[in-house]
């Protein structure tokens, strides 16, 4: 199989580990195994210490997925599949439930491998945009008339979104469920930010909850600060889909690494102390570049972010080149924004409200710098 190189990535492949200050993170704040030892207790950090390093079991840690199941209605520990992140989840899940010729909908702009995996095995990947004037949520009738077209075996769907940060409604979701129902298209629902919600009442079900015919993606990356454990899961009622991915997971990571396993045990068992913290950081990050955005002279524009860590902006420069912008202002001013064309939209870039503020507003002034320099 020909792979697509992954845009976002080589971008970050060339920068993320080389420029000073990075204010376009998709994660939380950065949590370290100090911190979650400090929060489990001296009990806990002995067991750690003491942990055994032989091979983990295939589907994950037992009370690994119980703790993930708890955070679900109506799943339990054999709903679970623990994955390698939610990238690997993504990619066992396409890799086992499609064949060449099959076609999925995916939303636009979206985490590329969410579409890519599919097209490369030789799937066809239908768009669904997301427009900013709809609040970069999904249209039924649009979706419904992307159905109708032609037989779907897939429709993927991400939110709390990356990049735009935007949220479903409970009834907006049973509403494109409903259609993936009729349509006999199975829903993947991208749930990796789950939990990161700034208006309690945006709080949502996982659509696990509300349907049969249903996979959602998780990962302990972007709510907590954790990409380094590269622990993800896969959860569904589908336990044929759960299993035949449980059975390619055997070729590639085989099982997730015991530290991590029980990093996230620990971590999941303070879920709630460890998102505040973030969301906390978050919306002080939030107001930060809402001044941002009012100091830009009209520069900038944003939709700022309902759910997740991440936000898109619009840059109002005609002539100016967004990615052009980007590796300039790496060049000149040593801070790192991710270029929108990496989602497909060459007009906007993506900032991380996720980082820690002292970082992001030195980012920030940085770029306010730039802004002005540039006249």
């Amino acid at each position: 199989m020909k792979v697509t190189p992954f845009a976002l990535e080589r971008f970050y492949v060339d920068y993320e580990f080389t420029v000073g200050t990075n204010i376009s993170a998709s994660c939380g704040a950065e949590t370290t195994t100090a911190d979650i030892l400090a929060l489990a207790g001296d009990e806990a950090r002995e067991r750690y210490l003491s942990l055994g390093l032989d091979y983990r079991e295939n589907k994950g840690d037992e009370g690994l997925r119980d703790l993930i199941a708890a955070e679900y209605d109506r799943l339990t520990a054999n709903n679970i599949q623990v994955t390698s992140g939610g990238s690997e989840g993504i990619y066992l899940l396409m890799h086992t439930y499609l064949n060449p010729g099959d076609r999925i909908i995916a939303e636009t702009p979206v985490y590329q491998s969410l579409f890519q995996v599919a097209h490369d095995l030789g799937a066809e990947a239908a768009r669904l945009p997301l427009a900013p004037e709809e609040g970069f949520v999904p249209d039924p009738g649009r979706l419904e008339k992307l159905l109708a077209e032609k037989k779907t075996a897939m429709v993927v769907i991400n939110h709390p979104h990356s990049p735009t940060g935007s949220v479903l409604t409970k009834e907006l979701l049973l509403e494109l469920g409903g259609l993936c129902e009729k349509h006999g298209a199975l829903l993947v629902s991208d749930e990796v930010y789950w939990g990161v919600f700034y208006d309690p009442a945006d709080r949502i079900p996982h659509a696990a909850d509300l349907f049969e015919n249903v996979v959602t993606i998780g990962d302990m990356t972007k709510p907590y600060g954790l990409g380094g454990l590269r622990v993800g899961w896969l959860a569904s009622p589908r336990q044929d889909i759960l299993e035949a991915a449980s059975t390619m997971k055997d070729y590639t990571t085989m099982c997730a690494a015991a530290p991590s396993e029980y990093l996230s045990i620990l971590a999941l068992t303070h879920r709630d102390e460890i998102i505040e913290k973030n969301m906390i950081i978050a919306r002080e990050n939030i107001s930060r570049f809402n001044d941002v955005a009012a100091e830009s002279g009209g520069k900038l524009s944003w939709i700022p972010p309902r759910g997740g860590y991440t936000g898109f902006v619009k840059l109002e420069a005609p002539g100016r080149d967004v990615r052009e912008f980007c590796i300039e202002l790496i060049e000149k001013k040593d801070v790192l924004l991710l270029p929108g064309d990496v989602f497909g939209d060459p007009e906007r870039f993506r900032i991380g409200v996720g980082t820690p503020p002292d970082a992001f507003r030195r980012g920030t002034d940085a770029l306010l710098d730039f802004l002005r320099e540039m006249g």
